[in-house]
């Protein structure tokens, strides 16, 4: 999205409001606070997925739905990218200075701070600088969030908040706003203030426990970040029934995921036979069926 869309979406936002990218998605490597680093290009399966002029763009179930992504990483980020796999136009905001760190997180390409993990899990989005840290900054996002729809964020309880971007000030601007948001912990609770990343949130929410052999240290299970990726899935979901309440009563709400609390709700019954029988499932390791 050029600089000038940005502003047309904002409506009226003077450019010194510092909202640009570049438009040439193969662009050498960018500068730090002038231009947005190089953005993502749509992957062939799903190209035009989130393009207003795509022929099948009507017909995608969330066409019209618009999601501002201000997250990092993936927790959260990767809700959004879900959402405009279904047709969702996706802005993703990042800070003017080096941009989201996933850009730099796995496997190198011939794209500056463009990784085979930014380019996979970033797909379909469309991507401009907002220093929130500066008052203009956080004026042109709050005219960014009055013409949006949802709204997805993965910082620690408390962030938004320093920046004036409480609930009550972005409700007041969009009543219908939908805001999810992705944490190790929720929002409330004694640990809301601890970091927590996807194989932290594992650990704790007891599915680290199960891997491995009997007897032994329990194990990762695997190397990708399962967390992430179950609280995103529940997230999206959440966003999705947040958006046809808000249809039905034109009022939007929040949507509080804690990614351990996405990884204990999928272990089936044991929560349920350790209250009833006070049973702990242990490692079993690769048994034979």
């Amino acid at each position: 999205m050029l600089a000038s869309e940005c502003l047309r979406i904002c409506a009226g936002i003077h450019p010194a409001a510092q909202c640009t990218r570049k438009p040439n998605l193969t662009a050498s490597k960018p500068t730090r606070r002038a231009a947005l680093p190089t953005a993502p290009p749509r992957l062939p399966v799903n190209a035009d997925a989130a393009s207003p002029d795509s022929p099948h763009a009507s017909s995608d179930p969330l066409h019209g739905v618009r999601v501002i992504d201000v997250g990092n990483f993936l927790a959260g980020p990767y809700a959004a990218t879900l959402l405009g796999e279904f047709g969702a136009e996706v802005i993703k905001v990042e800070h003017p200075d080096g941009g989201d760190p996933m850009r730099r997180f796995g496997t190198a390409t011939a794209q500056p701070e463009a990784t085979l993990a930014w380019l996979s899990e970033s797909r379909n989005k469309k991507s401009v600088t907002c220093d929130l840290l500066q008052p203009e900054g956080v004026a042109l996002f709050l005219k960014l969030v009055a013409k949006s729809d949802v709204l997805v964020e993965n910082f620690r309880p408390g962030t938004m908040e320093s920046w004036g971007l409480t609930w009550d000030v972005l409700h007041e601007v969009n009543p219908k706003l939908v805001m999810l948001r992705v944490t190790g912990y929720g929002q409330t609770g004694p640990y809301r203030r601890r970091l927590g990343f996807a194989h932290i949130a594992q650990a704790f929410g007891g599915l680290n426990y199960l891997a491995g052999y009997p007897g032994e240290t329990p194990v990762l299970p695997g190397t990708v970040p399962l967390g992430d990726y179950i609280a995103s899935l529940f997230g999206a979901v959440g966003a999705m029934i947040a958006l046809r309440h808000a249809e039905h009563t034109g009022r939007g709400q929040i949507i509080d995921v804690g990614i351990y609390e996405a990884v204990f709700r999928v272990l089936e019954e044991i929560a349920a036979a350790y209250g009833l029988h006070g049973t702990v499932r242990e490692r079993e390791g690769p048994r034979a069926a």
